[in-house]
Formats: C-alpha cells, structure tokens, sequence
C-alpha cells in the first residue's frame, strides 16, 4: 500500500510513500500531517508524473493527466532547471539524514547520475515527463515528492 502525505492545515500535498517504511522515514510533523492510502498502480502513476492527485475528507483521488508541452524536457535548458531543484532536494536529504533511512541509497545514486548527466545526448523535446523518460530507459530515479 502506497501514501498521500497531506499537510493537514492546508490539504496540500507534502510527500508521497511507496510503503510503510517510506512512510515512516518521511521528516513529517505528524501532528500536522496525515497519510492517507492511494493503491500501488496509483502510486506509479504519480511517480512518472502521468497523474495528479487531490485529497479531500480523508481520501485521495487520483487523475490522469496529459503531458504538456512545455514541461520540464520540452528543452535543455528546462531540463536542467528542474535538475537543479531536484539536485537540491536530494542534497538537502543526504546530507541532514543517516545512510540507514531506506531511501538513502537510491537518493544518493539518483544524485550522482544527475550530477555528471550530458544534456547534450538527448533529442528535446523528450514528450513524457523527466520521471517518465527514466522509467522507460531503466534509470533508477526518486520523484521530488519521494524524497523525505
């Protein structure tokens, strides 16, 4: 079971979780945060940013989306934009966090393969979402909103 992690005084989503432990490795204030359950394929729509989620009452709904255009790999420049938020995300994580939190691994790898990317080898625009192209090419990766 998967996780919607919602800031309870705004509804807005804070975090998403691919399971318990996820869950529990999140730097949330639980007196202000509540994790509400979304279904593992929900979840691995998300995470590849092929649907968007709301939270209201308690319960998540989650809706397919279509890609735009003018996304995060509608060009280099875009691409490397969104790689520099997410570079500091993971920075930020790694470097206030334990290596034994379960995402430590995988955040520092996604990291490293950031760190050295070759804009250059891509074709743009890529037409699917960054996360998307990864999981089409077998690229570990953390969606932003995984990294605790």
């Amino acid at each position: 079971m998967a996780y919607v992690i919602v800031n309870t005084s705004s509804n807005g989503i804070y975090r998403i979780a691919e399971n318990d432990t996820a869950k529990n490795d999140q730097n949330c204030l639980w007196d202000i945060c509540s994790a509400v359950n979304i279904t593992d394929a929900e979840f691995a729509k998300i995470i590849i940013n092929d649907a968007t989620v709301t939270v209201s009452g308690g319960s998540a709904t989650v809706t397919d989306i279509v890609q735009e255009q003018n996304g995060e790999g509608s060009s280099k420049e875009k691409l490397q934009e969104y790689h520099t938020t997410v570079k500091k995300i993971l920075k930020g994580f790694l470097d206030n966090n334990p290596s034994s939190k379960s995402l430590y691994s995988a955040a520092e790898t996604y990291y490293n393969y950031l760190d050295v990317l070759d804009y250059d080898s891509f074709s743009y625009p890529l037409n699917k979402s960054w996360e998307k192209y990864c999981k089409d090419n077998s690229i570990s990766y953390l969606h932003p909103l995984q990294i605790p």
